[in-house]
């Protein structure tokens, strides 16, 4: 169904990927430059997918056109207040409002990557890591066909590359401004998922050795608090938003599973990789890891969910394909540059070789049988 367009789509996506790497990997192209055209052709495709009438978009945009026909003074309180995802809403009202609906994929893409894209700039920038590193990195983000959860699904690798890129600010730069604060609460009010990961990312200081002993023993109550303070002024969303998470959990858990062997097949591959850079970054030495470290803290946080419902598939596949690479960014750049290898038997190949290799299989499975093969711009 639809070869056509989607061999159309497909390829563009494929050339574009690997036009990118290629200049990133055997060429003396400005990086940022590269990466900047990069996530304007990204974008431009977003705003031209079609989506078919099973894919998430598809029903966003019937969503987005039954939004626009309210005013927002009764938008706002039919439908926003008593949300528990109100931040989502009010986009698509917005958006819904343009009638141009293209813009909402358009702009999801450009916020993801670019935060995408800010890892692994300052990732190379702190750590003077070779272009070639961070272009293994991108290719084995872009591979893993989040792409399509991008561009389709929408709220969900928004939620992530916010808290993602808030995360790293904090650890790796040591930057934290009351802006990050806002970006947390956009994340947790545009997804419900958002509440889980924000909770990991504030687990996170209890394994940071660089905090005094003092420092970590009273963190949890610092966390209390700033939650009484939450519950006091925010009391009724946050209850809201608490169970709508418990019972995403339950639909999640018991309700009818929702699985595709091929996406299985992906995911437990990228999770073997993760875990084997993972495993080989904690090799490196210590004044190279620097606060990178704090990246892996949050990386198993969110592996270890990961590995433990593997069995219900919405869970793993959010986690392994779409959050976790995302952690992974500037832990495989740092891995990947001090000349990580593995041991096949007598044999030792490059990590950096083997991550090449694996991302160009899973890019070819992505797109034959993964989520990227129902990409299409139109319908003939």
């Amino acid at each position: 169904m639809f070869l056509i367009e989607r061999l159309i789509g497909v390829s563009a996506y494929c050339l574009a990927l690997l036009v990118t790497w290629l200049l990133l990997e055997y060429t003396t192209a400005n990086q940022r430059t590269v990466l900047r055209i990069y996530l304007v052709v990204l974008a431009v495709m977003a705003f031209l997918y079609e989506p078919y009438h099973t894919a998430d978009l598809y029903r966003v945009n019937e969503m987005m056109e039954q939004f626009a026909t309210y005013d927002f003074a009764t938008f706002f309180q039919e439908l926003v207040a008593p949300s528990s995802v109100p931040t989502a809403r009010v986009l698509y009202w917005i958006i819904g409002k343009t009638g141009i609906y293209g813009l909402l994929p358009a702009l999801v893409t450009v916020i993801c990557y670019g935060c995408v894209f800010y890892i692994l700039n300052k990732t190379s920038e702190l750590y003077y890591i070779g272009r070639e590193h961070i272009a293994t990195a991108l290719l084995f983000f872009m591979a893993t066909g989040n792409y399509m959860m991008v561009v389709s699904n929408v709220r969900t690798m928004l939620c992530f590359a916010l808290i993602a890129v808030c995360y790293f600010r904090e650890t790796v730069e040591k930057k934290f401004t009351f802006f990050h604060i806002l970006l947390y609460l956009f994340a947790v009010t545009t997804h419900t998922l958002g509440v889980v990961v924000v909770a990991l990312r504030l687990l996170c200081p209890l394994f940071n050795k660089e905090l005094p002993t003092w420092r970590r023993a009273i963190y949890p109550l610092g966390v209390l608090m700033g939650g009484m303070v939450m519950l006091l002024f925010f009391g009724k969303n946050m209850v809201t938003l608490v169970a709508s998470v418990t019972d995403k959990f339950s639909e999640y858990m018991f309700g009818d599973a929702y699985s595709y062997f091929w996406e299985y097949a992906i995911d437990a591959v990228l999770l073997l990789l993760e875990l084997v850079t993972l495993y080989y970054f904690r090799r490196v030495r210590t004044d190279v890891q620097r606060n990178v470290s704090n990246m892996s803290h949050l990386l198993v946080l969110c592996l270890l969910p990961a590995v433990a419902f593997c069995f219900e598939f919405s869970t793993f596949h959010r986690l392994v394909s779409m959050l976790v690479p995302l952690i992974t960014l500037p832990v495989m750049a740092v891995a990947t540059s001090e000349g990580a290898r593995v041991r096949f038997g007598v044999y030792r190949i490059h990590l950096r070789a083997i991550i090449q290799i694996v991302s160009l299989v899973l890019l070819v499975l992505s797109c034959a049988r993964g989520s990227l093969c129902s990409f299409k711009f139109f319908t003939l």
